[in-house]
């Protein structure tokens, strides 16, 4: 058996004991109920079927969903849910993650994903999330101009009602309402799934997938394909998967993981942020009628100062490759 085979063996495995026994387990111990935290989800995904939703007015229409559905969860099922989170990111990504390096790959490669760098490259990791995000988030629009949409459309399902539906359910359960919430959000969802998922994807699966592909870049493109598929949400396919491949190259040039966990526990936390401000504020605000030159002028801001940022990072990488040939 090939290590790509022995990788995806772990994580079915895992994800097999996340639905038929830790769930189960769960909802025992803690009283919960399945069949209350079916219904949300499915008035979630009745919320999310709005004719008039597009990029700009989304997260108006998660936040407004989440609210409604926020009031309907009990305690019981807040456990249960976060729970069920951690034990899905611990099982199915940490755990994969570990066993996996452990058997393919030596002692000596564990270490260098851990190496020294240099300290300014990590202070450089909120700016370069920062100058990203305008044209990341631009991505939520390929869906609707590659045609994505309508294929999905064509063939029966539902994209508002399955995709944006299951965003109103995460939002409602996940973002905070008080300060304490807020601090548990940032550790189990911004903290603990970074360090699995940039395990599990940069530290198992893009170093396995390297020999296999040709080159790094068909790697780095191919692993942040699969991490965007495998968190199931169509909408913001593409926005995850340009994360993936900037979280790819960062990992190639530093030889760093924690820089990648740092900048996808970074990206998550903000997420937590935006969303409990946005509920905290007694009107959402629908930003669909942004200026154009605005617009296009933060876009271009993004493109350079991402591409700048990227290009130190890039330095460095060619630093290292210099001082290690010739020693």
């Amino acid at each position: 058996m090939n290590n790509l085979a022995k990788l995806f063996l772990f994580f079915l495995v895992a994800v097999a004991l996340v639905s038929f026994v830790v769930t189960s387990s769960l909802l025992y111990v803690l009283d919960a109920s399945s069949e209350n935290i079916s219904e949300l989800q499915y008035k979630s995904q009745q919320l999310g079927n709005a004719e008039a939703l597009n990029p700009e007015n989304l997260q108006q229409i998660v936040a407004e969903g989440a609210k409604k559905i926020k009031s309907q969860i009990t305690k019981s099922d807040y456990l249960f849910i976060y729970c069920s989170q951690i034990a899905y990111n611990f099982l199915c990504f940490l755990i994969s993650a570990l066993l996996f390096r452990k058997l393919v790959f030596s002692k000596q490669s564990i270490k260098k994903d851990w190496s020294k760098t240099n300290i300014s490259l990590y202070f450089l990791t909120p700016f370069l999330l920062l100058s990203a995000l305008p044209i990341i988030g631009e991505s939520l629009h390929l869906n609707k101009m590659l045609g994505i949409d309508w294929l999905i459309e064509q063939s029966g399902y539902n994209l508002n009602e399955g995709s944006v539906g299951n965003m109103i359910f995460s939002y409602a359960v996940f973002v905070p309402e008080t300060k304490f919430q807020l601090f548990t959000s940032i550790v189990f969802v911004a903290i603990i799934p970074a360090i699995g998922e940039e395990l599990f994807f940069r530290g198992s699966l893009q170093k396995t997938l390297t020999p296999h592909l040709g080159n790094i870049h068909n790697t780095i493109f191919v692993t942040a394909f699969i991490f965007s598929a495998l968190h199931f949400e169509i909408t913001a396919f593409f926005y995850r998967f340009f994360l993936g491949v900037i979280l790819g190259y960062i990992f190639y040039w530093t030889k760093n993981l924690m820089i990648p966990i740092l900048i996808h526990a970074l990206n998550n936390g903000m997420t937590v942020f935006t969303m409990y401000y946005t509920f905290s504020a007694t009107e959402v605000i629908d930003t669909s009628s942004q200026a154009g030159n605005d617009k296009a002028f933060a876009l271009i801001y993004s493109t350079l100062a991402a591409s700048s940022i990227l290009w130190v990072y890039y330095l460095y990488f060619k630093k290292q490759n210099l001082e290690s040939t010739s020693q």
